[in-house]
């Protein structure tokens, strides 16, 4: 697994901003990210929190505890993978933000009573 201060760096560049950049957006010295990125100096914890934020990343992705930048477990991995093949299987488009595991399932769950009622009513007639 990664360290800190390799994932901070290859998130940064990932958004392609340079180091001033990053911490013009965040108020934070150029100074100090440069001394995160060369494992010098760690951030305390309300920066980790405002950095794993502004990445959308969990802490635990950040502090290079784990691979999947959502935080999710392999079986939360499965489930999402799962579901969102019904979701497409069902030609259900969402627009803007990615939904969580509980959205997916109450969707999920929305769609199965509704064809309910749909396989009710045409058996009634």
């Amino acid at each position: 697994m990664s360290s800190f201060a390799t994932r901070l760096k290859e998130l940064r560049e990932k958004k392609h901003l340079t180091q001033e950049e990053l911490g013009n957006m965040l108020n934070i010295s150029r100074s100090s990210i440069a001394s995160w990125e060369s494992d010098r100096r760690t951030p305390g914890f309300d920066t980790l929190q405002k950095l794993a934020d502004f990445f959308t990343v969990s802490l635990d992705y950040l502090l290079g505890r784990a691979d999947n930048p959502d935080g999710l477990t392999k079986e939360e991995e499965h489930r999402h993978y799962e579901l969102d093949k019904i979701l497409s299987e069902k030609r259900v488009l969402f627009c803007g933000e990615p939904l969580t595991l509980e959205e997916k399932e109450a969707v999920v769950s929305i769609i199965k009573v509704l064809k309910q009622k749909v396989d009710e009513k045409e058996k009634d007639t």
